[in-house]
């Protein structure tokens, strides 16, 4: 999910000749909010992210975002890799592959929703489906429930707060990543406070045990090397995967889980390095 953003962390320590290109992307950004004022907003965002921006007010204010693809706003934490997100669903495409190729869909789980913004584009381009959205963090899921009831038939959005994983036990967060990059850990210590993971049957069966998801989209920051390597009993259910893997959890090694398991899909790379790889899986008919 953060292929762009890479790219922009790269951009900035470039040239300067390079970095008088990134204002003049971000100049052009313009006209992809609604507002002058919310494309300013973003502006002083990205100086909160800067070193020197922890002396600037504002940081961790909830602030509504109005971008002009999307007709009602979406909400964002100032000075925090919220917007991140936001730029890369909504101003950069980091969803389109799935978007051209997957026409409807009726149910929809997403395994680390974060704020929402992902649950928000399947609002908007799959209005009728039943959605399943799974956030551990307690601040996430707050920002993520906000920005589900901005959007087209909040009603049919169920918001886990949870882990999922490949067992269910006590495990606990690390949030040395910034809010888009909280990750599962255990066992927890003594003075932690743990919470319940599930596994994905168990989300499933919240979910109304559905037999067919149309869509998994899945990026659980590490988490999916345990999802993955028992799916046998879920697997053929899924017609279309969206997967963010991560090192040491790499490409082939999924692909052999999901073989194993009775998968068979037609796999797409969006993205590959040696520390992550995006992928996205259609079942073959």
């Amino acid at each position: 999910m953060k292929v762009s953003l890479i790219m922009q962390t790269v951009d900035a320590s470039q040239s300067s000749a390079t970095s008088s290109s990134m204002i003049g992307r971000h100049c052009r950004n313009r006209r992809r909010y609604r507002h002058t004022g919310d494309w300013l907003w973003s502006l002083y965002n990205r100086a909160l992210n800067r070193p020197t921006g922890r002396i600037l007010p504002g940081r961790g204010k909830i602030r509504p975002v109005h971008v002009a693809s999307v007709d009602q706003p979406l909400y964002i934490r100032l000075g925090t890799t919220d917007w991140l997100v936001l730029e890369e669903l909504f101003l950069n495409d980091g969803y389109g592959a799935v978007l051209r190729t997957l026409k409807d869909a009726r149910n929809i789980v997403d395994l680390g929703s974060n704020i929402g913004l992902s649950v928000r584009l399947w609002q908007k381009h799959y209005p009728s489906a039943r959605i399943t959205a799974v956030e551990p963090d307690e601040g996430n899921f707050a920002i993520c429930q906000l920005n589900v009831e901005s959007g087209e038939n909040p009603k049919r959005v169920l918001v886990l707060k949870t882990c999922a994983a490949g067992t269910s036990r006590p495990v606990i967060l690390n949030r040395s990543g910034g809010e888009w990059g909280f990750s599962m850990t255990s066992p927890p210590t003594p003075d932690t406070l743990a919470m319940q993971s599930q596994t994905m049957p168990e989300i499933l069966m919240q979910a109304g045990d559905p037999q067919q998801v149309d869509l998994l989209k899945c990026d659980i920051e590490g988490a999916e090397a345990e999802l993955f390597a028992d799916c046998g009993p879920w697997i053929r259910r899924m017609k279309s995967i969206m997967v963010e893997l991560h090192a040491p959890y790499d490409k082939t090694k999924f692909l052999d889980d999901i073989k194993r398991g009775g998968g068979d899909f037609d796999v797409t790379t969006i993205y590959e390095s040696s520390w992550n790889s995006i992928l996205l899986l259609h079942a073959k008919a």
